[in-house]
C-alpha cells in the first residue's frame, strides 16, 4: 500500500471511530453473535469493527487451550475506546467464551462529544498537515486542562478534561485520544507506568510511522515550567519514551498497532453456530519458539550475563550458592523485559524497608504493577532463600502465566515442565540439595525463548527485533 494510500486508510478508519462515539447505553447492548478468535487483540478488533457498524458487539470464543488474558483485551479495547463519560469496560466469561460490557453515562458523553466536536471545528483549520493538526489538539489540552487529582470523577475521563477542564493522566489521554479520532486522526491510548506510579499515554501515526504523545508530561501544571507549553512528549519515537515510560507488560506496542491495522482491514471473524459446544478451557501452554539449547550451568549464566539479565559479583557468579529472594525478584523483573536503567527512570517506589539498593528500581517496578507485594507491609524478606516453587512462580509470572487460573503457586512444576522451563534432571537434583543460583540460571535462561501466553513475541525473539543482540 503507498503511502498516500495509507494515509487515505487512516482516514476513513479514524473518522469511522469518530461516528461509534455518538452516545450509547452500551450496556444495553445484549451481546448474541458468537465469534471465532485466536487472540484478544482479534477479539478487540472485533468488537471495534461491531460497533463501528452499528451492530451488536460480539461474543468471542478462544480456540481450546488459549489461556485468556482479560487485562490484555481490557488494555487494547481501551486503546481504540476512549471511556467519555463512564467508568469503562469490564467482562466476564462461561468457559471459554466471553462477554464485554461498556459502561458509560450518556448525558455525560454526549457533553464530552459535544465539546470535541467544538475544539476541532476551532482548532483544525483547512491545509493543515496531519502532523500540525496532532499539535493543535496536543496544544489545546496542555494549554486548557488543568491536572487535578481532586477532580470529579478521580479526573480518569474524556468528560472530566474536556468539559469540567480538570483531569489526571487518564482523562488528558483519553480526551486527546477522543479529539484525534473526532479530526480522523489516527491514535491509540497506551497504559503502564511512568514517575513511579501508574500513567497513560498515546501512539499517534501521520502515515510515516508510529509515534507517541504525552499530554500530560508537556502540560505546565506536571512540568513545573511556569506557563511554558512543552513539546518534549510530542511525536517522539516508541523508543524515547520507552526511557521513562513503561509499557503495562498485559501488552506490547507491536500488538497496540496490531488493533489498528486489524480495524484498518475491517477483521470479520468466523461466527461460531448456535448450539455449539464450547471447547474445553483446559490450558494448553504455547511452544517455544526455538528449540533451546542445553547448556551447562555457567553456560547458562554467561549467555545471560552477556544479554543483561544476570549479573556475578565480585567473586564471580556464585552458582552453588543458595540464591536470595532480592536477587530471585530482581531476575523476574529483568524477565518481564525490564532493564535496570529503565526501572531506574520510571522512579518506581516500594514500602519495603530490607531491599539493598541494588535491587530497589525492580523492586519497586514489580511493586507498582501488583507482581510482588512483599512478605509483610515493610519486608520483601529480601535475604531470605529462595525455593523452587518460588522462584517458578517468578518466572511463570513473567510469562504472563496467573495463579490459580494457570497453576498453584504450590507446584508450578506441572506448568513449568508443560512450557519448557523445568526438567525431570533438575527435579531430581533438587531431591538433594537446595535451590541455588545455578539452577535461577538454567530455568531462567531457557524461559527466554518461551512465546508468553498472551502470544507475544519470545524476549529472546523482542531482543532480536529491537536489535539488542544477533540471532543465534
Amino acid at each position: 500500500m503507498t503511502k498516500m494510500k495509507t494515509k487515505r486508510a487512516f482516514l476513513a478508519l479514524t473518522l469511522a471511530l469518530a461516528l461509534l462515539l455518538s452516545p450509547l447505553n452500551f450496556n444495553a447492548l445484549a451481546l448474541t453473535k458468537n465469534v471465532k478468535v485466536n487472540t484478544e487483540v482479534e477479539f478487540a478488533a472485533s468488537i471495534v469493527n461491531d460497533l463501528n457498524s452499528g451492530l451488536t458487539p460480539s461474543k468471542g470464543t478462544f480456540p481450546t487451550g488459549h489461556v485468556f488474558n482479560g487485562q490484555a483485551l481490557l488494555n487494547y479495547l481501551s486503546a481504540a475506546i476512549p471511556s467519555i463519560g463512564g467508568t469503562g469496560i469490564s467482562y466476564s466469561y462461561i468457559d471459554t467464551t466471553y462477554e464485554v460490557k461498556f459502561n458509560d453515562d450518556v448525558t455525560l458523553a454526549n457533553e464530552a462529544i459535544t465539546a470535541a466536536s467544538a475544539i476541532v471545528s476551532t482548532e483544525i483549520t483547512s491545509g493543515m498537515s496531519m502532523k500540525d493538526k496532532y499539535k493543535a489538539l496536543h496544544d489545546w489540552i496542555v494549554k486548557n486542562v488543568t491536572y487535578d487529582r481532586a477532580a470529579a470523577h478521580q479526573g480518569q475521563l474524556a468528560y472530566d478534561a474536556l468539559v469540567s477542564k480538570k483531569a489526571v493522566c487518564a482523562g488528558y489521554t483519553r480526551a486527546y485520544l477522543l479529539l484525534c479520532q473526532q479530526a480522523g486522526l489516527p491514535c491509540l491510548m497506551v497504559t503502564g507506568i511512568a514517575g513511579g506510579e501508574p500513567h497513560a499515554w498515546c501512539l499517534v501515526n501521520d502515515g510515516s510511522g508510529w509515534t507517541a504523545v504525552d499530554v500530560t508530561w508537556d502540560d505546565p501544571t506536571i512540568n513545573g515550567t511556569q506557563g511554558h507549553y512543552s513539546d518534549k512528549y510530542f511525536m517522539i519515537t516508541i523508543d524515547e519514551m520507552s526511557q521513562d515510560h513503561g509499557i503495562d507488560p498485559t501488552m506490547s506496542y507491536s500488538d497496540l498497532t496490531s488493533v489498528f491495522y486489524h480495524l484498518l482491514s475491517n477483521f470479520q471473524p468466523e461466527v461460531v453456530p448456535e448450539g455449539t459446544p464450547s471447547p474445553s478451557p483446559t490450558p494448553e501452554p504455547k511452544p517455544t519458539t526455538k528449540p533451546v539449547q542445553t547448556l551447562t550451568p555457567q553456560e547458562s549464566a554467561q549467555k545471560l550475563f552477556d544479554y543483561g539479565v544476570f549479573k556475578g559479583g565480585s567473586k564471580g557468579f556464585e552458582l552453588d550458592r543458595q540464591a536470595s529472594r532480592a536477587e530471585a525478584l530482581v531476575m523476574f523483573g529483568r524477565l518481564t523485559g525490564m532493564t535496570d536503567t529503565g526501572a531506574a527512570a520510571l522512579g518506581v517506589k516500594h514500602p519495603f524497608t530490607d531491599v539493598p539498593a541494588w535491587a530497589s528500581a525492580q523492586i519497586g517496578y514489580l511493586y507498582t504493577m501488583g507482581y510482588t507485594k512483599g512478605a509483610s507491609a515493610t519486608t520483601v524478606a529480601a535475604n531470605t532463600a529462595i525455593n523452587v516453587e518460588q522462584y517458578l512462580t517468578f518466572v511463570l509470572r513473567s510469562l504472563g502465566y496467573t495463579e490459580p487460573q494457570d497453576f498453584s503457586y504450590k507446584t508450578p512444576q506441572t506448568l513449568a515442565k508443560s512450557i519448557g522451563i523445568y526438567t525431570d534432571e533438575m527435579e531430581t537434583a533438587l531431591k538433594t540439595r537446595p535451590f541455588q543460583r545455578q539452577d535461577m540460571v538454567q530455568i531462567s535462561y531457557k524461559s527466554i525463548f518461551v512465546t508468553p501466553k498472551s502470544g507475544t513475541p519470545s524476549l529472546y525473539d523482542s531482543w532480536v527485533t529491537s536489535g539488542k543482540i544477533k540471532a543465534a
